[in-house]
């Protein structure tokens, strides 16, 4: 008989997730709000999916991968657990600045982005949340998060892609090469915009002559003076 897989199916890490963040939405004083959220968008090898936890666990913040935000947009069932979280008020004004958002922009949403637009505004809704990737930083209104960008040089990422996925350096370069056209692709084609513009951020931080740790020690600093966060 063959052994059975112990790896978590990706369903039952989101249902984790997004149960783990109901429980904390209803642990908070009913009609309070956090704030903000923080919005991720990294060069492949950069470390920004590593950052990314280390300002989580600084602030206290729930951390929101790629991965698991492109699987709640294309299930119905756990988007609808993320999104019941918002009052009728918040589901009308959802509605209407993702009809805004994509007018403003002269574009045409799939079906896809549609549902993605409304995870990501239900979550920028709720707040203390650090979004990596899918475009986050396009879809949640700008008074409620702060954009932030990692990059680093490509003489650091490519060792770092070699050693995260155990391939040779060579690889490793065709993996980032790979990587980077895609999101570059995704972001032109659904929100119209370059993903390497430092003007869709509110900071670009390079990783190159940084630890991840003092990275998120910058954003956390930043975020004290964007939205003078009280958190310690």
């Amino acid at each position: 008989m063959p052994k059975k897989s112990t790896t978590p199916s990706i369903q039952r890490v989101v249902d984790e997730k997004v149960k783990a963040w109901e429980s904390w939405l209803q642990s908070k004083p009913k009609g309070s709000k956090g704030k903000p959220v923080i919005t991720i968008s990294r060069e492949a090898g950069a470390g920004g999916s590593i950052v990314a936890r280390e300002v989580a666990g600084l602030l206290g913040f729930h951390v929101f991968d790629s991965e698991l935000i492109q699987a709640v947009a294309r299930s119905a069932h756990m988007r609808e657990e993320v999104i019941k979280t918002l009052d009728e008020r918040e589901n009308k004004l959802m509605d209407n600045w993702i009809l805004a958002f994509f007018t403003d922009r002269y574009l045409w949403p799939d079906q896809f982005i549609k549902h993605l637009a409304r995870v990501l505004f239900s979550i920028g809704q709720r707040g203390d949340a650090v979004i990596v990737g899918r475009g986050a930083n396009f879809l949640i209104p700008l008074d409620e998060c702060f954009r932030l960008r990692v990059v680093a040089p490509l003489d650091k990422r490519i060792p770092e892609m070699a050693e995260r996925y155990s391939v040779s350096e060579d690889e490793a370069g065709k993996l980032i090469r790979r990587q980077e056209n895609d999101r570059r692709a995704f972001v032109m084609q659904h929100f119209g915009a370059e993903v390497a513009d430092p003007v869709h951020y509110d900071m670009v931080l390079n990783t190159g002559g940084l630890s991840y740790r003092d990275a998120a020690q910058m954003v956390k600093a930043a975020i004290k003076i964007r939205f003078k966060y009280k958190k310690d």
